[in-house]
C-alpha cells in the first residue's frame, strides 16, 4: 500500500537516504537494551531512568535509538520529547525452524502486527525491523527463498497496520545472501575491527543494497577485550568510514554496559559508551564528537568543480535541474548550462536564474579526440628529422568566450553561466562546457535530471580518496514520475552502470559522472561524432585504454526523469542504436558479431537485460559454517534473448515463415511450423521478461507488465534497425569524387593490384609523423577514416564507399647509414552492406532456382546478379587501393621520400 502524502513528522525514504520533512535525516544512533524485566514486565528501566538515559543520548548528538523489544507508549512519548526516533526490533521466536510449523509462522505474523499496531502512527517511530539476525543454519535448513518470502510477508503485515511505517530486517554477514524484495531499506550488523576490511565490506553492502538506503544497524567494540583506548580509536574511524561510504545511518552498539540477553544479565561484555551506572567512558566523547561532525566529515580538500549541463529543448525539466544545482552541499563549484541551439524556453529559464549569458562563436568541430596518432600540421623536413627534437604539436581549437562578471562580494550563490551555440550535438556541447570551465573537476549531468544536494560531496570525496580518474553514481526514477516512466525504467536499453568490482566501474552513465579536467584534456574531450548518445561509453573506454580507472559512488546520485511516453522511449532507443553503430566502428573489440556490446563487468540496472533461467547459488561454507555467506546470482540468459533480436527475426523467423507460406513448405513441411515456433518463442521470452520486471509497487498498474513485455519485443527491433541503418546507409563520398589525373593515369595499369607501396629515404623517418600527415590529408580530402586505438592490427581504416573498406598497415625498415624504407600494405574487404547485398543476391537466386525455375527455366539467369555484384565489389576494392596509392604518394612527397616501384 502506497502513501502519497506522508506525515511531515515521519521519516521517509528519499533515494539512498532518508528525509524528515524537507530535511535529510541521517540516523545517528545507539542501541538501548534489552534490560532485565522490571515490575511492569517490560524490558526497560523505570521512566525516570529512561528520561535520564535519553538526555545522555541526546548529549551524544544522536537522533536515533534502536530498541529490541516493543516500547510502551510512554517511552515513545519520551523519545519524541527528546527529539529521538526509535528503530523498533520486533521480537519473536526465530531460533528454530519457524517455517516448518503453522503455529510459529502465525505467532511471528501476530507479533509483528501487534507491535506495529501498538506503535502505529507515532511520530517517534523511525522504522520497524521485522526480525533480527536469523541463524544461518536455520535459513539453510528452510531455504533462502522461503525465508525471504516470509520476511516480505511480515513486511506486508506491518504495512497493513501502519501504511506509513518503514520496514527493514536486521541482517548480518552469515545470511548476507537473503534478498527480501519489499524492504524499504537494508540494515546490516557488522563487527569488523580493521579499517580496510570494514570499508571494503561496506562497499559490498552498498552493491547489495543497490538503489535502497543502507543502515549500519550495529557496530561496536568491547572495552574488556580490546581496551578502552583501542575502542575509542576504532569507533572514531568506524563512524567516519561508514558515513564516507554513503550509509544512511549508523547505530553504535551500545549505549550502556547494562545488557540482558538470553534470560540473564551479561557481565563479561562491555560494549557501552557508558557504564551500567551510566558513568561516561572515554568512548562517550569520541562518539559525541563523531556524531557532531557526521555525516559531513571534511574532505581531503575542496577542489573547484564545474558542473556542465548540456541541454537541447530541455525546458520542461530544466527548472528542476537548475534548482537542485543551486542547493548543492559543496562549497566550491560553478554551473555551466550549454544551450545547444534550443528552440524552446531554455533562454527564458536561464534568465530567471540570473545566468551570465555567453554567446559562443561556433567553429567546425575538431576531429575525434582520441586518435592513437595525433593530427600534425605537417611533417618535419629531413634536416629537422636528422637533428631530432620534439615533433610538431597537435593543433588546438580555440574559442573566444567573453569573460563573465564575477559574483558580488559576500554572495553564497554558486556562479551560474549559460553558453549559447547552434545545435551541434551532445558531445560538442559538453566540450564547450569543458573549455569554458574553471574547475579542477568537471561533473556532468543532464537537463532531465535533478541532483541530490549531497551529490558533489560524495562524488568528489570518493574521487579524492581513491586512484580513480573519473567517477559516477546512481540515477533514480523520481517519485513524481508516473506508471509509464516506471515501465520504461524496467524496459531494456536504459542508462546503467557496469561494475567490475564493488568500487571499480567499467561504465558510468553520462547523466551522472565526473572527471579530472586534466584527463579530459589529455584525450581532447568527447568525440564530436556522438550527437545524441554513446559519448559516455566512448569516454570510459578511451580512459581505460590509457590505463586510468573509473569508480562508482553509491551515495552520489541524481534523479533522472525517464521518457514519459512510449514514442519518446523508442526515439531514444533509435538514438542509442545509431550511437552503437559509431561505437562498433571505433571500438570493435567491445562488440560481438551482431553489434551488441560485450561487457566484462556486471550490469546494474532496474531493467532485466535478459530472462533469468537458473536459480542463484549460495556459498554457505563447509557445513554452513562460513561467517560470510554470499549469493552468486546467475547472469540473465543473453543466448535466449537473441531470439528477440532483429537479426533473429530477419535471418530465422522471417525466412522460415516466408518459405513455408510461399510454397517451399510442400517440399519441406516443417518450415512453417518451425517459423511459428520461432515467433512464439520470441513472444514467450518477452512475456517472461515482463513477468520478471521489477516495477515499484506504488507505480504498478494492470498494464505495466504487458507494456514492459511489448517494449522487450519492439526495443531490439527499433534499436537494431537504427544500428544497421547507420552502418549501412552512412553517407560516404563516392570513389569517383576522389579521382584525379594521377589516379586516372594509374587506371591503365591493368595487371597491378595496388596492394603494396614503398618509399625510400636517405634519413630516419618518423613513422608516427608519416601517419599523422596521412590522417591530415585524409581529412582534407574528405575520406572517412578511423585510426588504430591500440587494439587493431592495422594503422588506419579507410571507408572508401558503401561497398568496401581499406586497412592500411605500415612498417619501417632501417638500413645502414641512417637510411630507411617505409613500407605500406593495403588490404581491402567488402563492407557490411556489400556482404549483405551479395549474400542476399545468392539467397534470392538459390530460392528462385529451387522453387519456380522448373516452370520458367529462363529464371536461372538470376545467377547473373550475384556474379555481377561480386565483380563490382572486387572492382571497387581495386579502385580504392589505386586511389589511396596516389594519396600515399602525395604524403611521401611532403617527406621528400622516393617511390620504390617494385615491392617484394
Amino acid at each position: 500500500m502506497s502513501v502519497t502524502n506522508p506525515s511531515p513528522d515521519r521519516v521517509r525514504v528519499d533515494g539512498k537516504f532518508f528525509r524528515l520533512g524537507e530535511q535529510k535525516f541521517y540516523a545517528k544512533g545507539l542501541t538501548y537494551g534489552p534490560f532485565a524485566p522490571g515490575e511492569d514486565k517490560s524490558h526497560y528501566p523505570p521512566r525516570a531512568q529512561v528520561e535520564k538515559d535519553f538526555a545522555q543520548i541526546r548529549a551524544l548528538n544522536a537522533n536515533t535509538v534502536r530498541v529490541y523489544t516493543v516500547p510502551p507508549r510512554w517511552l515513545l512519548d519520551l523519545a519524541q520529547a527528546h527529539g529521538l526516533k526509535l528503530l523498533v526490533d520486533v521480537p519473536w521466536w526465530k531460533n528454530g525452524c519457524f517455517l516448518d510449523h503453522t503455529e510459529t509462522r502465525a505467532a511471528a505474523r501476530k507479533a509483528v502486527g501487534d507491535a506495529v499496531a501498538a506503535c502505529a502512527h507515532h511520530p517517534a517511530v523511525f522504522a520497524f525491523s521485522v526480525v533480527n539476525e536469523i541463524p544461518p543454519d536455520l535459513v539453510r535448513w528452510t531455504g533462502a527463498e522461503r525465508v525471504a518470502e516470509f520476511i516480505d510477508e511480515l513486511v506486508s503485515v506491518a504495512k497493513a497496520a501502519d501504511p506509513e511505517c518503514l520496514c527493514t530486517f536486521a541482517n548480518f554477514p552469515p545470511t548476507e545472501f537473503l534478498q527480501p524484495r519489499t524492504l524499504d531499506f537494508l540494515t546490516f550488523n557488522v563487527y569488523l575491527h580493521y579499517p580496510k576490511p570494514f570499508g571494503n565490506y561496506l562497499a559490498r553492502l552498498q552493491m547489495i543494497a543497490d538503489t535502497k538506503p543502507l543502515l549500519l544497524g550495529e557496530f561496536g567494540v568491547d572495552s574488556v577485550r580490546e581496551g578502552e583506548a583501542a575502542k575509542c580509536e576504532m569507533l572514531r574511524w568506524q563512524i567516519e568510514t561508514a558515513f564516507n561510504c554513503g550509509v544512511a545511518g549508523a547505530v553504535v552498539f551500545a549505549f550502556t554496559d547494562d545488557w540482558w540477553h538470553n534470560g540473564r544479565q551479561v557481565m563479561d561484555w562491555h560494549f557501552g559508551v557508558v557504564t551500567s551506572a551510566r558513568q561516561s567512558k572515554e568512548s562517550f566523547g569520541v562518539v559525541q564528537a563523531a556524531f557532531n561532525t557526521a555525516p559531513y566529515f571534511p574532505l581531503p580538500r575542496y577542489p573547484k568543480v564545474s558542473v556542465v549541463v548540456a541541454s537541447y529543448n530541455g525546458g520542461k525539466t530544466l527548472p528542476a535541474c537548475l534548482a537542485s544545482l543551486e542547493r548543492l552541499n559543496y562549497p566550491n563549484y560553478e554551473v555551466i548550462l550549454v544551450d545547444d541551439g534550443s528552440r524552446d524556453d531554455t533562454q527564458q529559464i536561464a534568465a530567471r536564474y540570473r545566468m551570465e549569458q555567453v554567446d559562443r562563436t561556433v567553429a567546425k568541430p575538431s576531429a575525434p579526440g582520441d586518435a592513437a596518432v595525433p593530427s600534425y600540421p605537417g611533417p618535419r623536413s629531413p634536416e629537422e628529422a636528422r637533428a631530432g627534437g620534439d615533433s610538431a604539436q597537435p593543433a588546438v581549437l580555440k574559442l573566444e568566450i567573453r569573460k563573465p562578471k564575477p559574483e558580488p562580494p559576500g554572495s553564497d550563490r554558486p556562479r551560474f553561466r549559460c553558453l549559447r551555440q547552434v545545435n551541434l550535438g551532445l558531445s560538442v556541447a559538453r566540450n564547450s562546457g569543458i573549455r569554458a570551465s574553471e574547475g579542477e573537476i568537471i561533473a556532468f549531468t543532464d537537463s532531465d535530471c535533478r541532483a541530490d544536494e549531497d551529490w558533489l560531496h560524495y562524488l568528489v570525496g570518493d574521487l579524492l580518496r581513491s586512484d580513480f580518474t573519473g567517477i559516477g553514481g546512481h540515477n533514480f526514477l523520481p517519485p513524481e514520475d508516473g506508471w509509464i516512466p516506471a515501465a520504461v525504467m524496467a524496459s531494456p536499453g536504459g542508462p546503467a552502470h557496469v561494475m567490475l568490482t564493488d568500487c571499480l566501474a567499467e561504465h558510468i552513465p553520462g547523466c551522472n559522472m565526473a572527471f579530472y579536467k586534466w584527463a579530459l584534456d589529455e584525450i581532447s574531450g568527447f568525440d564530436p561524432i556522438y550527437r545524441k548518445a554513446g559519448d559516455d561509453v566512448d569516454m570510459c573506454w578511451r580512459l581505460q585504454q590509457r590505463g586510468y580507472k573509473i569508480g562508482f559512488s553509491p551515495a552520489g546520485f541524481v534523479w533522472h526523469y525517464r521518457r514519459a511516453t512510449v514514442k519518446a522511449y523508442l526515439a531514444q532507443q533509435r538514438g542509442y542504436g545509431e550511437a552503437e553503430a559509431m561505437l562498433v566502428r571505433k571500438h570493435p573489440e567491445y562488440f560481438n558479431d551482431i553489434g551488441s556490446s560485450i561487457w566484462r563487468g556486471r550490469i546494474y540496472t532496474t531493467a532485466k537485460i535478459g530472462v533469468v533461467t537458473r536459480a542463484p547459488i549460495i556459498y554457505h561454507g563447509v557445513f554452513g559454517s562460513a561467517f560470510f555467506q554470499s549469493i552468486y546470482a546467475p547472469s540473465p540468459s543473453m543466448f535466449l534473448m537473441l531470439m528477440t533480436s532483429l537479426e533473429w527475426h530477419v535471418l530465422v523467423t522471417l525466412p522460415l515463415l516466408t518459405l513455408g507460406v510461399a510454397g517451399a513448405g510442400v517440399k519441406f513441411p516443417l518450415l512453417l511450423p518451425l517459423g511459428l515456433a520461432s515467433l512464439l518463442a520470441s513472444l514467450g521470452l518477452c512475456v517472461a521478461a515482463g513477468r520478471q520486471a521489477e516495477i515499484p509497487q506504488a507505480k504498478r498498474t494492470f498494464w505495466s507488465r504487458p507494456l514492459v513485455a511489448w517494449l522487450f519485443l519492439v526495443q531490439p527491433i527499433v534499436r537494431g534497425w537504427a544500428r544497421y541503418s547507420e552502418r549501412l546507409m552512412l553517407q560516404q563520398t563516392p570513389l569517383a569524387a576522389h579521382e584525379t589525373l594521377d589516379t586516372l593515369d594509374l587506371k591503365r595499369r591493368r595487371g597491378d593490384r595496388f596492394e603494396l607501396a614503398g618509399y625510400w629515404a636517405d634519413y630516419p623517418v618518423n613513422r608516427m609523423e608519416f601517419l599523422g600527415a596521412l590522417l591530415l590529408e585524409l581529412d582534407k580530402q574528405g575520406w572517412q577514416n578511423k585510426a588504430d586505438n591500440g587494439w587493431s592490427e592495422f594503422d588506419v581504416e579507410i571507408y572508401g564507399s558503401r561497398w568496401c573498406y581499406l586497412r592500411l598497415i605500415t612498417a619501417t625498415e632501417h638500413h645502414q647509414g641512417g637510411k630507411c624504407l617505409v613500407r605500406c600494405r593495403m588490404d581491402t574487404g567488402w563492407s557490411l552492406l556489400g556482404r549483405i547485398a551479395f549474400w542476399a543476391a545468392v539467397g534470392l537466386a538459390l530460392m528462385i532456382s529451387t522453387t519456380v525455375s522448373q516452370l520458367l527455366p529462363w529464371l536461372h539467369l538470376v545467377w547473373v546478379l550475384p556474379v555481377w555484384l561480386g565483380w563490382m565489389l572486387q572492382t571497387q576494392q581495386r579502385d580504392l587501393r589505386r586511389i589511396l596509392t596516389v594519396l600515399l604518394d602525395v604524403v611521401a612527397t611532403k617527406f621528400h621520400l622516393k617511390k620504390v616501384d617494385k615491392q617484394t
